[in-house]
C-alpha cells in the first residue's frame, strides 16, 4: 500500500487509501506513503504521525573523494515526508538520547513534550518544515510535512512523465514544452532531469535521487538543469545531488516551491543556481548543501549574457556546511543583476560568510533587499562581505560595482563570535555605495554607525547603519 490517508472523523476504505478514526486533534487528514523495497531506512528514527508510521530516509554526507578530508558534517542525516491539513501530533523515538534535542529553527515555536530519554512528542498546527538536532549537527533528524497534494496528474496523459511509488533507475530524464514530471509519493528516481522549452512542471513528494551518481559524473549537467520560460517545480525532495542540484540558465517566470534539497553529499553541490535569468521566485523551500544554498550569477559562459533580474527568496530554511548561503555576482559576466528580495529566511547552519555579494567584470549589482533573517550563530568569524574585488573570469580580471543594498530586520543569536560585516570597494569606479543595516542586531546587540563589528575599506560610500524596533 503506497500511499496511506488518514482521515480524523470517518471510516471509509479505497484500496490503496486507509482512512483512520477521529482523535482529540481534532479533523486533520494525514497522507503518509510507504517506503519502497529495496530502499534502507533509519535505524537512528523512526516517526509517527498521529500514531501511523512514517519512514525516515537516510542522506549521506562527504562522499568520495571528500571522505579523507579534515571535514566534519556531523556524519548522515534523516528525513521524513509527510503531508497534512491541519493540527498532528509527531512521535519520534531515536537510538540517539533526546534529552537535549533542539529544534531549528528556534523561531518555529513548536510544542514539544520529552516522554523518555529516546522518545519525543511533537505537536504542529499545520504544514511546516523543522530540523531535530540531538546533538548539534550530528546525525539530525528533518521532518517535511507538506500540505496535502492538490490535483495530481492523471499518469496516462501523453504529456506526463509518471513515476509511481518503487524505485526507478531513470538516468537522463528530458523533458519539453508542455510536459509534466511527477513522481509520486513513496517513489524515489534515480536520475537527473533536462528541462528545456515552456510550461514545463515538475511535481509530486516523491524523491529525485543523484545518490549513487559519483561527484560530478551524474546523467545531466546539473541535478535539473532549467532552460526555459514558465516553469514551475514542486513539492519534491532531492536527495544527494553529484553536482549543482537546480540549475536555471538563461531561464525566466520560474518558480520553486516546497521543495526539499538534502545534499552536502558531495562538494560543488549548490542548491539553486540562478544564471543569466528573470522574474524568478523561491518560496518555501529547504535547502542544505555543502556549497552556497542560493547563488545567482551573469555566466561567462551563457551565450544571451541575459541581465539577472527580478528575484524572489522568501520563507526558506537555509544550511550550507562549507560556504555561503546566498551569493550574488560571483563568477559573473551579464552586464547587471538587480531588483533581488531575499526575505523571512531562517539560516539554521552556515560556516563562510552568510551573504557574499562580490559583482566582477565591471557587473552592476544593484537594488538588493534582505528582511526578516534569523540567523543561528555558531562563533563564525564573518557574517556578511559585500565588496568589488577583482575576481578572473575567463581570461580577464575585473570588479563590478555595488549599489543599495539593504539589510533590514536581521537577527543572528547563538554563540559568542566576531561576526563581521566587511565592505570593500576597489576603487572608484568600482565602488560600494548606499549600503543601509537597519534593525541589524548580533546577539541582541545592533549595528550602528561605529561598531567594531563593520569593517569598511576602499571606495565606499553612503553606508548607514540605524535602528527603529527591538529585536523580537
Amino acid at each position: 500500500m503506497p500511499r496511506q490517508y488518514w482521515l480524523i472523523g470517518f471510516t471509509l476504505v479505497f484500496s490503496p487509501i486507509s482512512i483512520a478514526s477521529e482523535n482529540s486533534l481534532g479533523r486533520t487528514m494525514v497522507v503518509t506513503y510507504s517506503s519502497p523495497p529495496g530502499e534502507h531506512l533509519s535505524d537512528d528514527y523512526h516517526v509517527f504521525v498521529n500514531g501511523h508510521f512514517s519512514p525516515t530516509y537516510v542522506a549521506r554526507t562527504l562522499d568520495h573523494p571528500f571522505d579523507n578530508q579534515s571535514l566534519n558534517y556531523g556524519g548522515p542525516y534523516c528525513f521524513s515526508n509527510f503531508d497534512l491539513n491541519g493540527p498532528v501530533e509527531i512521535r519520534v523515538t531515536s537510538s540517539h538520547s533526546l534529552l537535549n534535542a533542539v529544534i531549528r529553527p528556534i523561531t518555529s515555536g513548536l510544542s514539544t513534550q520529552l516522554q523518555s530519554n529516546n522518545t519525543l512528542l511533537i505537536h504542529l498546527q499545520g504544514p511546516c518544515t523543522f530540523c531535530l538536532e540531538p546533538n548539534g549537527k550530528n546525525n539530525p533528524l528533518l521532518i517535511f510535512a507538506n500540505p496535502l497534494e492538490q490535483d495530481p496528474p492523471n499518469h496516462e496523459s501523453e504529456n506526463v512523465v509518471y513515476f509511481g511509488p518503487g524505485i526507478h533507475h531513470a538516468g537522463k530524464i528530458e523533458l519539453k514544452s508542455d510536459q509534466i514530471l511527477y513522481i509520486a509519493g513513496g517513489a524515489i528516481v534515480k536520475g537527473g532531469v533536462m528541462a528545456s522549452g515552456k510550461h514545463i512542471r515538475i511535481r509530486g513528494h516523491g524523491i529525485l535521487d543523484a545518490s549513487d551518481y559519483e561527484w560530478r559524473k551524474g546523467p545531466t549537467r546539473d541535478e535539473i538543469s532549467i532552460y526555459g520560460t514558465e516553469v514551475d517545480i514542486d513539492g519534491i525532495t532531492i536527495r544527494g545531488s553529484s553536482q549543482w542540484t537546480i540549475a536555471l540558465h538563461d531561464s525566466s517566470h520560474v518558480t520553486l516551491s516546497n521543495v526539499k534539497i538534502c545534499g552536502a553529499r558531495v562538494q560543488n553541490d549548490d542548491g539553486v543556481d540562478i544564471c543569466n535569468s528573470q522574474d524568478v521566485k523561491i518560496s518555501g523551500c529547504f535547502i542544505r548543501t555543502d556549497d552556497d544554498c542560493l547563488a545567482v550569477k551573469g555566466l561567462a559562459s551563457s551565450l544571451s549574457k541575459q541581465n539577472c533580474t527580478n528575484i524572489s527568496i522568501d520563507s526558506c530554511i537555509l544550511w550550507s556546511d562549507r560556504a555561503r548561503v546566498c551569493l550574488l555576482g560571483h563568477e559573473s559576466d551579464a552586464k547587471s543583476m538587480k531588483a533581488i528580495t531575499l526575505s523571512n529566511l531562517e539560516i539554521i547552519h552556515f560556516a563562510l560568510p552568510a551573504f557574499l555579494f562580490q559583482p566582477n567584470d565591471g557587473m552592476s549589482l544593484e537594488q538588493v533587499a534582505v528582511d526578516n533573517v534569523q540567523i543561528n550563530g555558531e562563533g563564525q568569524e564573518e557574517l556578511v562581505r559585500i565588496e568589488t574585488t577583482p575576481y578572473q573570469t575567463g581570461s580577464k580580471v575585473t570588479s563590478g560595482n555595488v549599489f543599495g543594498i539593504h539589510f533590514r530586520n536581521v537577527s543572528l543569536y547563538g554563540k559568542l563570535g566576531a561576526y563581521r560585516c566587511f565592505l570593500f570597494g576597489n576603487d572608484h569606479e568600482h565602488s560600494v555605495s548606499d549600503v543601509t543595516l537597519e534593525n541589524f542586531y548580533i546577539l541582541g546587540t545592533p549595528v550602528l554607525p561605529q561598531s567594531k563589528r563593520v569593517e569598511i575599506a576602499g571606495s565606499v560610500e553612503g553606508y548607514r547603519a540605524f535602528i527603529t524596533t527591538l529585536p523580537h
